[in-house]
């Protein structure tokens, strides 16, 4: 049995978290013409009567795509740990990867430790502000959200008063802590990878683009860039495939694969870089749990390279499964 556990919603929620319903949508139809049996669920519901549902099926499987537990983004590691903990297999990366992966902060200096190359940055958690010696421009963004959450145009600072106000208005706002980076003026591009039974793909390559944005608009990828339909900020910026540009494919390929591998991670990941006007690339955001709905930009670029949905369920159930088979080789 497949268990596609998925995170509560509400009419309450926020766009970023609604969505998983469309993800739900998506992966259930890939199921269906692929012939599997599943049932979808929300352990938030009802945690014990979860555990105990997919404890009691000796071939289950999860479906992971729980992003939240009663509204904590750590939720999905927890849950992750469970499953972990029951030897049952899951899609997706693991419970410490995924940890990692929503503290920005950690996982940059795993980054930047290994030698990746990482935006400077430092760490806000209180006040006063140390940001002593700090150039401008610089971008201040929740450290332990995801989606975007907390991300707008006006996160992008130029002096240390814009930098104070942006502060308190995000501490008030309940985002602390924050991470403060250097803005990078420049391109940006975003990869697509997809684990086999071999080793990891970059199957497909986006670059934002910004020129729909007002003129005063920093070229960045907020909240409403990617959840708030009809605003400008969604409607002035798009993602489109590479042309051309093989030479930094080239760089942002193996930075990429070298990054995944150094921070644990499985299945399929997003990746965000920055590339100076001087031609060196920044690793900005990994994302382990990208949006995988039809109308997301991770089904763009599957289809961009040729991918069916369908062939990447089955690959993704592929890998959990050689999963589960190691669980029970070391029972």
């Amino acid at each position: 049995m497949i268990w596609i556990a998925h995170t509560a919603v509400n009419p309450d929620s926020p766009a970023s978290e609604a969505g998983v319903l469309d993800e739900v949508h998506a992966v259930r139809e890939a199921l269906e013409q692929l012939g599997y049996s599943y049932t979808v669920i929300a352990p938030e519901y009802d945690l014990p009567e979860f555990l105990a549902k997919i404890s009691s099926f000796p071939d289950s499987l999860v479906f992971h795509l729980v992003e939240s537990y009663h509204g904590d983004s750590m939720g999905e590691s927890w849950l992750a740990g469970l499953y972990e903990a029951l030897r049952i297999p899951y899609t997706g990366s693991p419970p410490i990867a995924l940890s990692l992966c929503l503290d920005k902060r950690r996982a940059r200096a795993i980054l930047k430790l290994a030698g990746f190359p990482v935006t400077p940055g430092l760490s806000i958690d209180g006040r006063p502000l140390k940001v002593d010696g700090f150039t401008f421009p610089a971008i201040v963004k929740p450290a332990c959200r995801d989606a975007s959450e907390g991300l707008d145009a006006s996160c992008v600072v130029w002096d240390l008063d814009s930098l104070e106000r942006k502060v308190e208005e995000l501490a008030a706002a309940g985002f602390m802590p924050l991470l403060l980076e250097k803005f990078i003026e420049g391109r940006e591009f975003s990869l697509t990878l997809l684990e086999n039974e071999d080793d990891w793909d970059a199957v497909a390559f986006f670059e934002v683009d910004f020129s729909g944005l007002d003129h005063h608009q920093p070229h960045m990828l907020c909240y409403d860039a990617k959840w708030a339909h009809e605003t400008q900020a969604y409607e002035g910026t798009n993602t489109n495939p590479m042309s051309g540009d093989a030479e930094i494919k080239a760089k942002l390929c193996r930075l990429a694969v070298g990054a995944v591998k150094e921070l644990g991670l499985r299945d399929y990941v997003r990746i965000d870089f920055r590339y100076s006007k001087t031609g060196k690339p920044y690793i900005i955001d990994v994302n382990p749990n990208p949006d995988i709905s039809h109308s997301g930009g991770f089904y763009r670029a599957l289809a961009s390279a040729g991918i069916e949905f369908k062939e990447f369920v089955q690959q993704i159930l592929n890998n959990a499964k050689r999963r589960g088979h190691e669980f029970k080789n070391q029972a």
